[in-house]
């Protein structure tokens, strides 16, 4: 696999495990402690910095009750609740600047809470 391949690679699997952690409404640090390591390193994985070793996937997929292929993008019915539309609005929200993403999430947030 070239480096690009792999950092494509590495940028969809984060994003999967990111809007799923997040649907779960579970926080990195949590997500951190049950797979052994720290918070700001599950927010590499989610920026597709570092590549997470199969084994803390496996991890990941237990603790947010999918199975392991939902992080290859296998068909099956988690995936099937996940509009397309939702996961591309997901991607571009990801690729901003981080300062702008943290005003994004602080609006989300506060709309949720508003609709609730």
């Amino acid at each position: 696999m070239t480096i690009q391949k792999e950092q494509n690679f590495n940028r969809a699997l984060g994003l999967r495990l990111m809007v799923l952690r997040q649907s779960k409404k579970i926080s990195q640090e949590y997500l951190g402690t049950c797979i052994g390591v720290s918070g700001q390193q599950v927010q590499k994985y989610e920026n597709g910095i570092n590549r997470i070793t199969p084994k803390k996937l496996a991890l990941c997929a237990e603790i947010l009750k999918v199975p392991i292929g939902y992080f290859y993008g296998e068909n099956d019915e988690s995936l099937e609740s996940y509009n397309r539309s939702v996961l591309n609005v997901a991607a571009d929200i990801h690729s901003l600047p981080e300062h702008i993403r943290r005003v994004m999430q602080h609006l989300a947030r506060a709309i949720d809470k508003e609709l609730r």
